[in-house]
This record gives structure tokens, sequence and C-alpha cells, in this order.
């Protein structure tokens, strides 16, 4: 008994007809229970009315049936009613010849494991986006290059420091000690494989290094412009300003993405992945906004957000 004093698992064990008559504190803990007298609780307590059901009819059966049952299950908190994924084993508990006197489990806590997952999809819906918009950019780089050419000597030679550029920018963003990026240097990097600095691309706006959340973003806008947007054919451009606006913990980061020249918009019909990686990036980390426009003659990107919440001042993080 003492073992399972001391586990961190849910320990507890229930009479045949389901009354509970031993929890450890592991298993209080989980469900909210404290120092609750846990006499009048039945099995069918601790779980959704639809789990519930499922326990009484299919995995108390499959321990009578074959000495034991595991698999994923959800209880309920009793003070907030919130659902807990668990790792649920049950098994019969028997007097010395063999008759079933109750049930016992030992129940894992799931909630850590289910977050990596959720984390996991989100990583790997990002992945396949990311790789579809470099295929994408591959292309659009190809066909921009392609138009513009006057000869096959000189198509090669451009489409290939484009490529190298692009490269560039993908090696800002994807290195293994990447933690925070300057603004123009990204920028530069994320735009420069799509149009020339200073002409169809301006950057105006003083050292900052962003936050990482930052700098993916701004590459979304950055890959989306030459997909869909001003980047996308001649003449389009885009200028990109930034200003920090007051001093000490009221400063304000404050950025514009405007783009001008490219294919017309209207309001999209519905929010893509990209869209939401940006608002994840964003709203989810900082106290500011982030909106999106898509005026007809080009989409405008805004973002206001407390200077120590996106950004370092100076260059430095």
């Amino acid at each position: 008994m003492r073992l399972a004093e001391n586990s961190t698992d849910f320990i507890a064990m229930a009479h045949v007809d389901g009354r509970i008559f031993y929890m450890n504190d592991a298993a209080r803990d989980l469900v909210g229970l404290g120092k609750f007298d846990i006499a009048n609780l039945a099995m069918a307590d601790f779980f959704p009315p639809e789990t519930a059901a499922r326990v009484v009819n299919e995995i108390l059966p499959a321990v009578g049936r074959d000495g034991h049952w595991a698999g994923e299950l959800t209880v309920r908190h009793f003070d907030t009613g919130a659902l807990i994924p668990v790792l649920f084993t049950a098994f019969p508990v028997t007097d010395p010849d063999g008759n079933t006197l109750g049930y016992g489990t030992v129940t894992r806590d799931f909630r850590a494991r289910k977050r990596a997952e959720d984390d996991l999809r989100l990583l790997n819906g990002e992945l396949a986006h990311r790789l579809k918009n470099v295929l994408a950019v591959v292309q659009s780089i190809a066909l921009q290059t392609l138009r513009s050419a006057t000869d096959l000597r000189s198509a090669s030679e451009n489409l290939s420091a484009r490529l190298v550029a692009l490269g560039a920018a993908t090696d800002v963003l994807t290195g293994a000690s990447w933690r925070c990026a300057d603004l123009r240097t990204l920028a530069e990097h994320a735009l420069a494989p799509h149009g020339e600095l200073g002409t169809r691309i301006t950057l105006d706006g003083p050292a900052v290094t962003l936050q990482p959340q930052v700098a993916v973003a701004l590459h979304e806008l950055a890959t989306n412009a030459a997909k869909y947007g001003a980047l996308s054919k001649d003449p389009g451009r885009v200028r990109v300003a930034w200003q920090v606006d007051g001093t000490g913990p009221d400063a304000r980061f404050r950025l514009t993405w405007r783009e001008q020249g490219g294919p017309p918009l209207s309001m999209p019909t519905r929010r893509g992945f990209g869209s939401t990686l940006i608002e994840r990036s964003l709203r989810s980390y900082f106290g500011g906004t982030a909106e999106t426009e898509f005026p007809p003659d080009g989409l405008r990107f805004t973002l206001d957000a407390p200077l120590g919440d996106a950004a370092f001042q100076g260059g430095t993080a």
C-alpha cells in the first residue's frame, strides 16, 4: 500500500458494484477531490456519460474475460468539469481463491503527451505548408526570370542567382542556432529573390532585432507576395517600413507591409494556413494587434505591439 501512496500515477480500487473504496493522493489530485470523502462515489462518477457507459458495457466485461484492459479514456475533474485524457488500465482484485472482489486501476495522466501530439501535428502542418511554399516560390522566380530574359544564358545566370538568394533566406530562418533576426537582414534575405532591393522593394526603419515569431510572419508575407501578390508580376512593388515609438516599458514597435502594382485584390473567402500561422505567431505571443487588409490596389499588413514583446532594440538579442 505504501508503494501505491507514493506513486505519481492515479491508483484506485472499487467493489464489484462499482463503489470506490480506495484512492491514492495522486488520484485525488488529478480529479480535484483533495480530502473529499469518497465513500459515496462510484466508478461511473469519474467519467463523462458516454465513457461511463463504455466502462460498464465494454471495459469491465473485458477485464472479467481477459484479466485486464488498457487504453486511452477521459476522466472528468470534479471541480471544473474539464476532461482529462488518461491511459487507463484496469484489472480484477481477487481473493486467494481467485474470486473477484472488485476492480483496480493504475491510470496515467496523458495531458502532456496530448499537448506534444498537438504540437507535432502543428509542426507537421507548418512543414508541409512551407515545403509547398518553397516550390511555389521557385516556380514564381523561374516564371519571372524567364519572362524578362533576353537569352538563355542570362536567364540561367539570373535564375541561379535568385535561387541562391532564396537558399540564403531559408538558411536565415532554419539555422539550428537561430533565435531572433535582424529585421533589415531578414527582409533583405526574404525579398531579394523576388525583385531588386531599392527599386521594386524598399525597406525603411531603424536597427531592430526581432523575436522569431515576427520573423516567421515576415517570411510568410514575402512568400504570399511572390505567389499571389505584388511580387508575382511586374511592375509590382513592396514597401516595408517600421518604427519604434517611445522609450522604456511603454515603447512600441510598429511595422507596415504595403504592396502595390500587383494583381487586383479582393477579400478572401476563407483563411489559409499562412494567415492562420501569422495570427498564431503574433496575436498568441504579443499584447498588440496584427491586421491584414485587402484593398484592391494591394495587400496591407500592420503590426503594433509592445517593443519588449516583439523585438530587441539596437540589433542585439
